[in-house]
């Protein structure tokens, strides 16, 4: 399939753009904060980096260098496409769940496949309950948050991805995947609000869902569903999606400019170091506690495994508690081959009194000679 894509530059004044997700229309009434818009565009025209090649995988000496500056992000109609939508406790995409994921397969203007489910560790939040269909019941009957976010990802697949306000559902998407360590969100995108905003609707005050049913009642509103539902939320704006194309043209395309950028995801493609330390503190507490509080040195050891492998390769006490754990199972040989580890991957950076305590293990393992 072929994919338009246009990058934009994520710029250094990040105080310009609102941390926090709130309702859309306080999002589109945030747009007297950016008074620094020539400034940036003259930064932004002067970058080496703002045509990069997108990296072709991982692997890619660049990859994290330009998902940390870059969204894949433009302005096109394409054949084939997925929308998407989320259903969330609340605005936060730092601590609220996400509730309820949903996806459309589109081809040719028309839906060939569906992807819907519940996160059953979510609960009802006041917002939903007074806006959404959405029960208990319905959440109750979802599944792991880990097992949707992977049925999510195998379903969406490389396509290109539409969404209305589509940030907000990227910024939770993402903070989720790297919580659970599913990898990168690196699929292009479209925000069908931004192209009612800049082009389709221009005229409009607010390009909420609710405007483009109230304004097109034939191709939108003709669907009769409630909204704040997932399932019923991608109907409506693949919708919305043709619409616009019907009012632009199957061949208009436009960049994402630095204007938009207050709708953009708030999370970046790969983690931020703050990130990633966040996530090795978390988990690190965790393997702790699994150990000490419940005695499952396995799982301990499990989550300590993973950190290893993601990279976290530096630190003394992973090694430490792992050996540690091992010495509790009465796995000596395990505790030494973790010893070595430690030594060849820290080495001189290992503590005096770490250094007494591996000495003290391989005396261990001589008096049991």
């Amino acid at each position: 399939m072929m994919m338009w894509v246009s990058l934009i530059r994520y710029d250094n004044h990040e105080n310009i753009v609102e941390d926090t997700v709130t309702a859309q229309e306080v999002i589109e009434n945030d747009m007297n904060k950016f008074d620094l818009y020539d400034v940036i565009e003259e930064i932004r025209s002067e970058s080496e980096t703002e045509k990069m090649p997108v990296p072709t995988g991982v692997d890619d000496p660049t990859y994290r260098d330009f998902y940390l500056n870059h969204e894949r992000t433009g302005i096109a109609f394409f054949n084939e496409y997925v929308v998407i939508d989320i259903e969330t406790t609340g605005f936060d995409y730092t601590e609220d769940l996400i509730v309820q994921i949903a996806a459309v397969k589109v081809k040719d203007g028309d839906i060939i496949e569906k992807f819907q489910g519940f996160n059953n560790k979510a609960y009802l939040s006041m917002y939903l309950e007074e806006n959404s269909p959405i029960t208990q019941e319905d959440i109750d009957s979802g599944v792991d948050i880990e097992e949707l976010l992977r049925g999510f990802i195998l379903f969406i697949d490389d396509n290109t991805l539409i969404g209305h306000n589509l940030g907000f559902d990227l910024s939770f998407l993402r903070t989720n995947m790297h919580r659970y360590e599913l990898g990168d969100l690196t699929n292009p995108f479209t925000d069908t609000m931004l192209i009612g905003k800049y082009y389709a609707n221009k005229d409009w005050r607010h390009h909420r869902v609710e405007d483009y049913i109230a304004h097109y009642k034939d191709q939108v509103g003709v669907l009769n569903l409630a909204q704040h539902s997932a399932e019923n939320d991608v109907l409506y704006e693949q919708r919305i999606y043709e619409v616009e194309r019907a009012i632009l043209g199957d061949d208009f395309k436009a960049d994402a400019s630095l204007k938009m950028s207050w709708a953009l995801p708030k999370v970046r493609v790969v983690e931020t170091n703050a990130q990633r330390d966040i996530r090795f503190r978390n988990k690190m507490v965790k393997a702790n506690r699994v150990a000490i509080d419940e005695k499952d040195y396995y799982y301990s050891n499990k989550l300590i495994s993973k950190l290893l492998s993601d990279g976290f390769t530096n630190y003394s006490r992973l090694y430490k508690r792992m050996a540690m754990n091992y010495k509790r199972l009465h796995k000596l040989d395990e505790v030494l081959l973790t010893i070595e580890l430690w030594e060849a991957n820290v080495g001189e950076k290992i503590s005096n009194t770490d250094k007494e305590w591996i000495e003290n293990q391989k005396l261990s393992k001589v008096k049991e000679k």
